[in-house]
Formats: structure tokens, C-alpha cells, sequence
């Protein structure tokens, strides 16, 4: 592997209050990532720089510990569901693992309602960027 890469990296809120959404990660400087949800509870966690560094692969976790991975452009911006839903409703909670060379993010669904706390295992996918994913096949 690379020398960092899938180095997982704490997003570091900015300490002034109108910086509300804005972050710094790996010595780039802030950078400004719109919050995914309406409402209070949830936080961003962390993430991973992806092999081309134009894109972040993030992990928020909401209410009650239930995460759902993001992708978000590395300069900021608006945060999209890396399952390729619309609406939160609709989407199964997930866990950002990291990234492969090629630039798919390695991501795990977990069952429906289920939080990270009790971690029962779903299914392993490589969604890219652009939203093409496949899902991996356990090995015996």
C-alpha cells in the first residue's frame, strides 16, 4: 500500500462559531462541507482521502449511532450518499472503510435498523464517485 493511503483522518471543527461547517483535514486548511441532514444529532467522524485526492469518502454518524458514508468533493461542498440514494429515508445505514488504488470506495451496508453499536454485518460493496458500485462476494 502506499505511503497514506486509506490513512483515516478526524475532522477537526474550526473553533469560531461562523465557521459553523467548516473543517481542516491533513494540513490542507479549512474547507467547508454542508451538514447531509435537517435538524439536530449527528456529527461528521472522519474519512479518507481518495487516490486522486478529489474526492472525500466520509463518515457521518447520526442520531441513536447510526453512520451513513458520504462522498464529498475534497475542496467542499455537498455531501452525497455513497449508496446512491436521494433521501436519507431511503437509505441503509453504512461504514466507510477506505479506498482501493483504482478509486472505489470500499463500503459496508448494515442490516436495516441496526446502529454501529450492535455492527451486524450486511454487505461489503467498491462504489465509485460517479456512482457505479458492485457488490463483493464472500470468499469461502
Amino acid at each position: 500500500m502506499e505511503p497514506g493511503m486509506n490513512e483515516r483522518f478526524l475532522l477537526c471543527r474550526r473553533s469560531s462559531p461562523r465557521d459553523r461547517g467548516s473543517f481542516s483535514f491533513r494540513g490542507r486548511g479549512p474547507i467547508r462541507i454542508s451538514y447531509p441532514h435537517e435538524g439536530p444529532g449527528g456529527q461528521w467522524s472522519g474519512g479518507f482521502l481518495s487516490p486522486d485526492g478529489r474526492t472525500l469518502l466520509l463518515q457521518w454518524t447520526a442520531e441513536c449511532e447510526v453512520p451513513f458514508a458520504y462522498f464529498v468533493p475534497a475542496r467542499g461542498g455537498t455531501p452525497r450518499l455513497v449508496m446512491g440514494e436521494r433521501r436519507i429515508e431511503d437509505a441503509r445505514p453504512s461504514i466507510a472503510h477506505g479506498w482501493i488504488r483504482r478509486g472505489e470506495a470500499i463500503i459496508e451496508t448494515l442490516s436495516p435498523c441496526s446502529g454501529a453499536d450492535t455492527h451486524p454485518r450486511g454487505e461489503m460493496w467498491l462504489v465509485s464517485p460517479d456512482g457505479k458500485r458492485r457488490r463483493l462476494t464472500p470468499t469461502r
